[in-house]
């Protein structure tokens, strides 16, 4: 406890320090009235403790500033809360008042006020000593209140940091207290200089004896681009996770089939450790398994990339890597001549997060598009990896800044700044990665696909057993649902009626339904995850429109009920039309169909078929002006009316 604190506290007398010390280790706010009833049933104050909690307390601890009240309860203020409950917990009652604090009451008034309440728990069985109990309550903290998970551990860790304190902590205390402080955010490159100098103080000496602190330390430093000791404490490691670390190892270091290896043996670990079938590596790892699969070029790793890996990493929560790997996925299409690079709506689409735009820059180099790089990209996207790049050597992320200047210097991006930076890299392995693809130009790749075109298969495709199938329904309103269905071919050559396959089961496992066509993916690419905000947290999962734009021309859409009895029905994609009637002596100008607020409107043709009128806002400018009922003009004016409709 500092000097002005104690002056402060000395000026209280035994009974009124109890309850001051009392309430640093409660933490949260309590009411008057639930403090005497917690400090009555702990059994450990007397009655004139007790007694002297009231309005007179109240006010005498409000003005030496020694409590905090609002409507939330009677609290101790954050600042000083720390050293009173280093005290406290040396006092004969804290034993006895701890258990009492511990689960207790399970609903609060706001996020807010129960995230107090986690950080409580973690209090408690920090100054317990209770290993187990404070890194569950960490976890838990993280998992269900990230957004204020660094304040609550910055208060009772480093506000008011005591080294000594901390390092006769024990050590999965003092790693639990670390963990998540270190995991950087992908979005920007922020200085962890002060965690992670703690983290290797106190575990990177010597190689610690747990397992999950070895792989902290390790991957914080193959993120930095420091590959000490990895080899030797990976060395025997098979866990899934030493597995990942040590391909990441191999990848740095560009011996990238046994990185691809490892990556594989990684995922068989995983399956076993968590009895999933479809697993994949997410995050920074999984982007360095995208690349050594890239950087493989074989036809099984390719396919494995686009069919499998690709399709779950995209599933994944870690938002910081969403963009990148839709980048992936166009950028294999690009690559392999299914798709222009101008026809991508996101290899070009700014990414303001830092690796978003260090990989957007690598993927574009990759694919030959250095033209726009050194042209319209140098305001868009090379002026953010120049300030990135700088960020990341002052900061110690050496593998980014190695890569990013490198990238710099060969498209020829003048700053001074950058260049200093790829000098000191220069004899770094790390850039190696700019070769990672063989540059090929866009006439190449058009070449490639006509050649694609004019291939005949030596053989006829296997014979499918299974098969998705999609059941269009229209509703009122013009509503239209696509539901997934699985059919299996029978011994007669029939198909099955079919049964309907979960979204859920299409989100998270689509790496199990190994028959899927390329259609199929795209489709259920847009299957998205809705929770809503309630106590509950209910998930939905629901198919988009452009979820139902993807299925046309898809060759197995069925109208519902229709599945086995009818043939498939087409889906064209059409425009609002315009159509004039005369109605002498007027003309009588309408849309059709009628414009409604839905982005698509669906209508079944004469065949059976469907055609899906895509909305957009001239469409809705021509309604507005047109009205509700058509517009009605003399026939005398057919010219301007003829005018107007060839100006739009």
């Amino acid at each position: 406890m500092n000097a002005k604190l104690s002056a402060v506290f000395d000026q209280l007398s035994k009974t009124e320090q109890d309850v001051v010390l009392a309430l640093a280790v409660i933490y949260a706010p309590i009411s008057q009235n639930g403090l005497k009833t917690l400090l009555e049933k702990s059994a450990c104050f007397d009655a004139s403790t007790l007694n002297n909690i009231d309005r007179h307390l109240k006010d005498k601890l409000q003005q030496l500033k020694l409590i905090v009240v609002n409507n939330d309860g009677w609290s101790c203020p954050v600042s000083i809360a720390e050293p009173l409950m280093r005290f406290a917990c040396g006092k004969p009652w804290f034993k006895k008042l701890a258990p009492l604090l511990v689960g207790g009451n399970s609903y609060y008034p706001s996020h807010r006020i129960a995230a107090w309440h986690v950080a409580k728990q973690v209090r408690l069985f920090l100054y317990q000593g209770n290993e187990q109990g404070f890194n569950a309550n960490m976890d838990y903290l993280h998992t269900h209140y990230p957004q204020y998970f660094v304040e609550y551990v910055h208060r009772i860790f480093f506000a008011d940091f005591d080294r000594d304190w901390f390092e006769a902590m024990p050590e999965y205390i003092r790693y639990g207290a670390l963990k998540y402080l270190v995991i950087p955010d992908y979005r920007k490159l922020d200085d962890m200089g002060q965690f992670y100098a703690l983290l290797e103080q106190a575990f990177g000496t010597s190689k610690p004896g747990n397992p999950e602190i070895v792989h902290a330390v390790l991957g914080q430093r193959l993120l930095r681009g420091n590959l000490q000791d990895a080899e030797t404490w990976l060395t025997g490691d098979s866990t899934a996770d030493g597995l990942k670390l040590l391909a990441t190892l191999r990848f740095l270091q560009n011996r990238n089939d046994e990185a691809l290896i490892l990556f594989h043996a990684a995922i068989k670990q995983l399956k076993k450790d968590t009895g999933k079938r479809s697993v994949t590596h997410y995050g920074l790892h999984g982007i360095f398994f995208s690349m050594a699969l890239l950087r493989s070029r074989a036809g099984p790793d390719l396919q494995f990339l686009k069919q499998q890996h690709l399709p779950l990493a995209l599933k994944s929560h870690i938002a910081d890597f969403y963009g990148v790997n839709l980048m992936l996925r166009d950028a294999l299409e690009v690559y392999q001549a299914r798709m222009k690079a101008e026809h991508s709506t996101v290899l070009f689409k700014s990414h303001p997060h830092a690796y978003g735009v260090l990989f957007q820059a690598l993927i574009l180099y990759w694919l030959g598009e250095s033209e726009w790089l050194q042209g319209a990209g140098q305001a868009i996207l090379l002026v953010h990896l120049a300030r990135y790049c700088q960020e990341a050597q002052r900061f110690g992320y050496h593998w980014y800044a190695a890569v990013a200047s490198a990238l710099l210097k060969h498209l020829e991006y003048r700053d001074s700044n950058c260049l200093k930076i790829a000098q000191i890299h220069a004899k770094s392995p790390f850039a190696d990665i700019l070769d990672l693809l063989p540059k090929i130009a866009a006439w190449e790749r058009a070449l490639s696909a006509l050649t694609q075109l004019g291939e005949q298969p030596d053989s006829a495709p296997a014979l499918q057993e299974q098969r998705l199938v999609w059941s269009v329904s229209l509703e009122a309103d013009d509503l239209l649902f696509l539901t997934p269905k699985e059919q299996r071919l029978g011994k007669s050559g029939q198909w099955s009626k079919g049964r309907v396959v979960a979204l859920k089961k299409l989100y998270h496992d689509i790496a199990e339904f190994t028959y899927l066509t390329d259609q199929d993916r795209k489709i259920c690419g847009h299957i998205s995850l809705e929770r809503d905000h309630s106590y509950y947290g209910k998930e939905s999962y629901e198919l988009s429109i452009d979820g139902l734009l993807a299925a046309v021309g898809h060759p197995n859409i069925y109208w519902a009920g229709q599945e086995q009895s009818h043939a498939p029905i087409d889906i064209s994609l059409a425009e609002p039309q315009l159509l004039i009637r005369e109605e002498l002596p007027n003309l009588h100008i309408g849309l059709i169909p009628q414009i409604t607020r839905q982005r698509v409107i669906a209508q079944k043709t004469a065949s059976g078929g469907l055609i899906l009128y895509v909305i957009n806002d001239q469409h809705r400018q021509v309604a507005e002006i047109l009205g509700k009922d058509g517009l009605v003009v003399p026939a005398s004016a057919r010219q301007q009316v003829i005018d107007s409709i060839a100006s739009i």
